[in-house]
């Protein structure tokens, strides 16, 4: 081979923004001043009204002091790569569909947007809820090795020490350290789904206000919404936590969005695989256990889901039940 031809690779990772601007560039050059964007004639081919551009700075938002410096670490390069960890991978890992990948989730999302680029169909995060007893990451890989793994509160050999550096209420910069930390792995992790691609994060009450905000405005608020993620037991009992002023608490957040509205939600419960048996000779065939009432505390007795059945032992419930009347018929 021509040593001439040999294409030489600078071993980087693009950034997180370079597709965007190049896809820009391709579609308004116009807006471009020796090869960089300038946003006042950005507005000018656009044909921007005055009416919509604020002239005295001020304008709806969320900030916080730190977020540019979260702006920075989207715009980051990474030299990274992944490795295969042989030992600790299946004998026919070459045959497998599936990869578990272990490494700093952010500069790991910086490492996956070149191989996963709008490919990904749901991701799932559940961050530090920053009660006061969270580690929050301040991302700073200018950091000695030694510095680095004290900030983490790990050993060299990964070990967790055992004192705790938290993020604590009096830090005076409680709730901007977790939005630094939050705005880069979701600005991230938003280019990774598809179109069609939907992120769930769970969060309290600490920072739902903040994660919602935040977003809104990577995703845009159209494509933000909220569900309250019910906490039971492992015998379906409410967990009730009690907060300030005598409050109960027995509830969690799951924020979802979405790219486009191409996603759409089906609220059907799957039946896991593998479970199925039949112990007691049913002729309908193999069959599960399920939990599918709520219990006398939180049934709805307005709810069309609210009757009353009767057990083969004769037994009778009334309560709200997750199928519909007819369904549940099928089911005794």
């Amino acid at each position: 081979m021509d040593k001439h031809s040999v294409q030489k690779l600078d071993g980087k990772n693009p950034s997180a923004i370079t597709d965007k601007l190049e896809m820009l560039q391709r579609l308004m050059p116009e807006a471009f001043v020796d090869g960089k964007l300038d946003p006042s004639l950005l507005a000018k081919n656009l044909n921007t009204e005055a009416s919509t551009v604020s002239e005295d700075g001020e304008r709806y938002g969320l900030t916080w002091p730190g977020k540019k410096l979260a702006f920075e670490e989207v715009a980051k390069q990474t030299y990274c790569t992944l490795t295969l960890d042989e030992a600790a991978s299946s004998e026919s890992w070459k045959e497998s569909n599936n990869i578990f990948i272990e490494g700093e989730n952010l500069e790991t999302l910086r490492v996956l947007q070149k191989a996963y680029f709008n490919k990904v169909k749901m991701i799932y995060i559940d961050p530090p809820y920053n009660t006061g007893k969270d580690f929050v990451y301040h991302d700073n890989y200018r950091q000695t090795e030694e510095e680095y793994c004290d900030d983490c509160n790990v050993t060299e050999n990964g070990h967790l020490k055992k004192a705790h550096k938290l993020n604590t209420r009096d830090s005076g910069r409680f709730h901007s350290d977790w939005l630094t930390m939050m705005h880069p792995r979701l600005f991230l992790a938003r280019n990774l789904l598809r179109d069609d691609g939907v992120i769930f994060v769970s969060i309290d009450d600490n920072e739902v206000h903040n994660l919602r905000m935040l977003m809104n405005e990577i995703f845009g608020e159209e494509n933000v919404t909220q569900m309250i993620w019910h906490k039971l037991d492992e015998k379906g009992n409410s967990v009730k936590k009690t907060v300030g002023n005598g409050f109960k608490r027995e509830h969690e957040y799951i924020l979802v969005a979405t790219k486009s509205d191409s996603f759409v939600f089906n609220d059907r419960r799957v039946k896991p695989k593998g479970t199925f048996s039949n112990p007691d000779s049913d002729p309908r065939g193999n069959w599960f256990s399920a939990i599918i009432s709520y219990d006398d505390d939180h049934s709805n007795e307005n709810s069309e889901y609210y009757y009353e059945i009767q057990s083969p032992s004769g037994i009778r419930w009334a309560r709200q039940w997750q199928v519909k009347k007819d369904e549940i018929a099928v089911l005794l």
